[in-house]
């Protein structure tokens, strides 16, 4: 629009100026010592035109811009378009019970097969002299004491004082300041990748996971929700519930969803979400 302004003022002086300059020739035909005085008229009124022109292109350069505001109206999927969550009943967990001696193992399932996985008791490192004060150690957890995998991607203290793990491809941990158990998708787990873990109001827990979406767990079950059910996308980043109680959860890729206990609304960049991949959520005061 302001280049087709532009183009419209310009054509318009143009005119205006060769209208004058032919009428002033044809006058100096008439009177040849009035030639002199037309020509002064002319380079007067083209000087104004030029000045005014450059004025009015230096306005609107000169004009600030402000930060655009764009009113966020999430996409909602409606009951009817989704299915329902995927619900498994939890198999048996793995639990390890931590040793405090050597020769005890259990057995860890892979891709490629099962492995016996020697246990150890849990190393102590105390902390050199003059780094802190008082007396502290630091106690390293691995896959020797019984943990799901060494690579963590999230942890969470629960309502019970359970602190939990969630690996990159080793499935989550819950660890009872005794013993861990592992859960991974042989008992139900969307994937064994995990990114964020969330407890909500009611004590349930929600892992989200890497592909798989994200799975609900109330203790005895899990339900995994993911694209099919109207989940932004099946890679989940992060996790949080609002004041309000309801879950958000930032994808890689798919903005960010926002679930009410029935249903998704999902948020991207078409609603003002700066960009699609959200790693961390909160809510202010």
């Amino acid at each position: 629009m302001l280049y087709g302004n532009t183009v419209g003022k310009s054509c318009w002086i143009l005119f205006y100026v060769l209208k004058t300059i032919i009428n002033c020739y044809r006058v100096s035909l008439l009177i040849l010592t009035d030639q002199r005085n037309c020509m002064k008229k002319t380079c007067y009124v083209f000087s104004i035109l030029f000045f005014l022109a450059c004025n009015n292109t230096q306005n609107q350069n000169n004009q600030i811009t402000t930060t655009a505001t764009v009113e966020a109206r999430g996409t909602q999927i409606s009951d009817d378009s989704i299915k329902p969550p995927i619900i498994v009943e939890a198999g048996v967990p793995t639990t390890v019970q931590i040793p405090t001696k050597t020769g005890s193992f259990y057995i860890k399932q892979f891709n490629d097969g099962d492995k016996k996985i020697d246990l150890i008791p849990s190393p102590t490192y105390p902390l050199a002299l003059g780094v802190a004060q008082g007396t502290s150690n630091f106690t390293t957890f691995t896959t020797d004491q019984g943990l799901a995998l060494d690579a963590i991607g999230c942890s969470i203290k629960d309502s019970k004082g359970n602190l939990w793990f969630g690996t990159y491809g080793g499935g989550v941990s819950r660890y009872d300041g005794k013993s861990f158990t592992n859960f991974t998708t042989a008992q139900g787990l969307a994937n064994n990748s995990l990114r964020s873990i969330t407890q909500d109001s009611q004590g349930n827990l929600w892992f989200g996971t890497y592909g798989g979406g994200v799975s609900r767990y109330d203790g005895q079950s899990f339900s995994n929700f993911t694209t099919a059910q109207g989940l932004a996308n099946n890679n989940v980043a992060s996790s949080t519930q609002d004041s309000k109680g309801n879950l958000w959860f930032g994808t890689y890729g798919g903005g960010v969803s926002r679930y009410d206990g029935k249903s998704f609304t999902n948020f991207t960049t078409a609603q003002g979400l700066a960009n699609n991949n959200v790693l961390s959520i909160t809510q202010d005061s």
